[in-house]
């Protein structure tokens, strides 16, 4: 022992943590830094899970780096700690940790996908009418794993089984529920990944110098995520729920072209534009779909009113500039 009743092991963990911690964080202070820096490491990528949660590639790829994560954090946090006293509590918890049935799982899952294969969950959606944010009905269906929300969405914005073609001023709109499954757990994929990082959170609190330590999972929540509605991806929903505010603009053919039900000239031919022909729509032109593509939802094409299919998307450099429509009571309906 030395004088001051610490090990020689001991003091050599505590020097390795000053020198970790100076050159991560810009001081010597943290007991754990390199088990604290695993845990930031994790809550990223479970940020991104949920960021992504929508688009299945990206979402994988986050997932696998969020079980790497979690893995190491197990592995540095035993190397820091190792027979110390002082990491008594912190060991405890991890044990803890380690112990949960889904944390066995998640385990065995970095193994899978560090020696064997890409991890393949299931997926299923709920797919539907929503008045604002409010459910008002659905039904659910199962997905391709590989297929991104967006994609369901845009092909149901013109089933009348859901709302009518100009939205009329209600709100209504499409919107869905998207749930990650695997076989080996009873719970949906993001949600069990919360309850580890949480799980995490805990031991790391229990490390010196961190008994305080919050917000591991704070605004990390599950539930908002899962949720994609149609204006999120199509702003032209938003201005023709309010077309009192918002009127269609107007814009002219340039040349013979089409409305299709995806971007880049993909999907069902939705309608043929003659050149000089007059397009009334709201336009989704803040977002590019790519190839010069843009979303829209049609009122009128040549005076005629479009009561079906109006919702698609439609090359720019097709049209004119869009202007607003004229109105004299400052006012335009389909």
């Amino acid at each position: 022992m030395t004088d001051t009743g610490k090990s020689i092991g001991e003091e050599g963990l505590l020097k390795r943590a000053s020198r970790i911690g100076e050159k991560l964080q810009g001081e010597a202070g943290c007991s754990m830094p390199g088990t604290h820096d695993r845990i930031e490491e994790c809550r990223y990528f479970f940020g991104k899970m949920l960021e992504t949660y929508h688009s299945p590639n990206e979402f994988r790829w986050n997932l696998h780096a969020f079980v790497q994560a979690t893995k190491s954090f197990v592995d540095i946090g035993n190397s820091e700690s190792q027979n110390a006293p002082a990491f008594v509590g912190f060991r405890k918890a991890q044990e803890a940790l380690k112990a949960l049935p889904d944390w066995q799982k998640l385990s065995k899952l970095r193994d899978e996908i560090v020696h064997k294969e890409p991890l393949l969950a299931s997926s299923s959606v709920m797919i539907g009418m929503y008045r604002g944010t409010r459910l008002k009905m659905t039904f659910r269906i199962s997905i391709p794993t590989h297929l991104p929300s967006w994609l369901a969405i845009a092909r149901s914005r013109n089933d009348a089984t859901f709302l009518s073609p100009h939205r009329e001023g209600s709100g209504e709109q499409i919107g869905l529920v998207r749930e990650w499954r695997l076989p080996r757990f009873d719970r949906e994929l993001a949600e069990v990944c919360h309850d580890i990082l949480d799980h995490c959170g805990k031991a790391m609190r229990a490390a010196p110098g961190h008994e305080t330590l919050t917000g591991v999972c704070a605004g990390l929540d599950v539930g908002p995520h899962r949720l994609l509605l149609e204006q999120q991806l199509f702003p032209e929903v938003s201005a023709a729920c309010a077309w009192d505010v918002a009127p269609p603009s107007i814009m002219n053919a340039i040349k013979e072209t089409e409305i299709t039900s995806l971007p880049d000239g993909d999907g069902d031919e939705l309608h043929r534009v003659q050149a000089g022909t007059s397009v009334e729509a709201w336009l989704g032109d803040g977002k590019n779909w790519g190839n010069g593509y843009s979303s829209l939802l049609i009122a009128r094409i040549g005076g005629r009113e479009i009561d079906k299919d109006g919702a698609g998307f439609y090359l720019r450099s097709a049209f004119t500039r869009p202007s607003p429509t004229e109105n004299a009571n400052g006012k335009d309906r389909p």
